[in-house]
């Protein structure tokens, strides 16, 4: 892993350890429900508000075998990191969702990243990419949920924003670099 993804994942386990640590586990203050009164601030604290130390720690360790398994989209990942938080906060206002939670979302952003960045150099990476996001959406999680009755649950759609949000911080770092390069 790079240094710079090292730096990057010690500040996402110190940004979600420290709302654990100041606000405790599933928060009313910090996470989103339609049942309480909006705040914009919890459409942000609640991707870094999680329900259990299983489920933080489930999240690290997506995050840091993510940033291990694709080292070179950390420069466009705060980008869609931001996006992501944007994209899934209209979504669950929009779509009226209970309860949100969990930074699986923002997870998502890195192999979209990637995915994105492949797609015109590299098809069997980005076809692998795609085929295991599509197995683990649709296939593993589904059956992890049957068996649970928390609204919490991973949102599919939240899932699918995140990788969204990383193809889309991947196209607009792209984009600007070609301007840039036109313009010099």
């Amino acid at each position: 892993m790079t240094r710079e993804n090292v730096k990057l994942f010690g500040m996402f386990l110190l940004i979600n350890l420290l709302v654990v640590v100041v606000f405790g586990f599933d928060h009313e203050t910090i996470t989103f429900s339609n049942k309480s009164s909006l705040s914009e601030l919890q459409l942000l604290t609640t991707h870094f508000s999680h329900h259990s130390w299983s489920h933080l720690f489930g999240n690290m360790a997506g995050m840091l075998i993510l940033l291990a398994l694709f080292p070179r989209q950390n420069h466009k990942l705060l980008i869609a990191f931001f996006l992501c938080i944007l994209f899934v906060g209209s979504f669950v206002i929009y779509a009226n969702i209970p309860v949100f939670l969990g930074a699986s979302a923002l997870l998502y952003c890195v192999p979209g990243c990637q995915f994105a960045a492949d797609l015109n150099k590299n098809h069997k990476r980005a076809g692998t990419i795609l085929f295991i996001l599509c197995l683990y959406l649709f296939i593993m999680t589904p059956l992890k949920n049957i068996k649970s009755d928390n609204d919490w649950q991973p949102m599919t759609a939240a899932h699918i924003l995140g990788f969204v949000a990383g193809m889309t911080a991947n196209w607009l770092a792209t984009t600007r670099q070609s301007i840039l390069h036109v313009k010099n």
